[in-house]
């Protein structure tokens, strides 16, 4: 179950595990069917390490709420790609809302099949002051995620706490053998 818990109330959006509800969570509920839209109204913010390029729109850490946009490289296939840096990260910033992950769903960038830059080993981590941060989940050499649009789900550690940030911190090199760290969803 996703619980998150705004100004004065607390909602339980639960986890499906049907992979064409994968995507079905917080995001998703906090834009009423329309994940890209939390963005754009400013209901979070999301923040990134680094960014590959500020002036190309398929790379900005904003594209991993665009749930819908599973095109091809050809057709512009919006992800987040990172620099080649080591501990690249991308955080989702909940602003005023807090919540309480149990599950994450991720899925790979479109590109292309295996070895185009797809997450292997990754740690999930909250935080409610950017500081201090809660370990929630380590996965580690995931190559199934190593293909074109692969979606899926892990479980993160009950803490029972609730948080302001959730961040996504790469462990080690992508498929393409470098440290970019790159995703759609």
């Amino acid at each position: 179950n996703y619980e998150f818990d705004g100004i004065s109330k607390t909602i339980d959006v639960p986890f499906d595990d049907r992979q064409e509800n994968a995507f079905r969570g917080i995001i998703w509920y906090l834009g009423k069917g329309n994940p890209k839209s939390v963005y754009d109204n400013k209901i979070i913010d999301i923040l990134a390490s680094s960014k590959n390029s500020e002036d190309k729109i398929w790379f900005l850490p904003q594209n991993v709420v665009d749930f819908k946009n599973t095109t091809n490289a050809t057709s512009n296939d919006c992800c987040f790609n990172s620099l080649d840096l080591p501990d690249s990260w991308l955080c989702y910033d909940f602003k005023d809302i807090r919540v309480i992950p149990t599950h994450y769903s991720l899925r790979t960038n479109s590109w292309n099949a295996k070895g185009w830059y797809h997450p292997l080993s990754w740690r999930i981590e909250s935080s409610d002051d950017f500081k201090s941060w809660q370990f929630l989940d380590q996965q580690n050499n995931v190559t199934e995620m190593d293909d074109s649009g692969v979606i899926k789900s892990f479980q993160t550690l009950d803490t029972g706490k609730s948080f302001r940030y959730l961040r996504i911190i790469q462990t080690g090199k992508n498929s393409h053998d470098n440290y970019c760290l790159t995703f759609s969803a």
